[in-house]
């Protein structure tokens, strides 16, 4: 009898004993996760695989809570390439594509209309001029700055969406979850768990 007590203790301190490990498993995978993701703003195959490696030690809540905490937004960056230009609000967001096509675009639009102010500016005072020197660049310019300016608004969405598409897909996992048949008999089986 004492030996049964005896065992029944030790089970009971083994179980508890476990799930302290596995809570601090838990906590570690979270914390890194977060460190991962806090340090950088765009997300590679490697970071990826670390990160659904890592998440599948972690709740289905705290999954959420990393992917609402780490999911891009759009609103800085919108703010910024509409009021500042020149991609800056994609660097900001670290979309380094958009931000340098932003770049190279803007600069290249400004140049092409102030080359056609200064063409305008200097035959204007010729006499000999019919007054449409330089039109056909300040109008290139002009539509190239438009069209700049649309792309640099339109960038961010895409950029957001594809950062958090990725990072709910890495958030993603697989495991095994215990659970009962019909004949009231316990066994393991395949789940996938996919949130948002």
């Amino acid at each position: 009898m004492k030996r049964i007590i005896a065992f029944g203790i030790l089970i009971c301190l083994l179980f508890s004993v476990s799930n302290v490990f596995a809570a601090e498993k838990d906590e570690t995978s979270y914390f890194q996760i977060n460190l991962l993701l806090d340090n950088s703003k765009k997300l590679t195959k490697e970071q990826i695989l670390l990160i659904s490696d890592l998440s599948s030690d972690l709740s289905a809540m705290q999954r959420n809570i990393v992917y609402e905490s780490n999911k891009q937004t759009t609103t800085t960056p919108l703010v910024l390439n509409l009021l500042l230009g020149c991609g800056i609000g994609s660097f900001v967001q670290g979309d380094t594509y958009g931000g340098t096509m932003g770049l190279v675009l803007d600069l290249l639009s400004t140049t092409l209309f102030y080359t056609g102010y200064m063409q305008s500016l200097e035959a204007s005072t010729r006499w000999s001029s019919d007054g449409t020197e330089g039109s056909e660049l300040i109008i290139m310019g002009a539509a190239m700055m438009l069209g700049s300016k649309i792309g640099q608004l339109i960038r961010p969405f895409i950029y957001a969406n594809e950062y958090n598409k990725n990072l709910s897909s890495a958030l993603m996992s697989v495991s095994m979850v215990p659970v009962m048949d019909q004949n009231k008999e316990f066994g393991m089986r395949v789940a996938a768990n996919i949130s948002f």
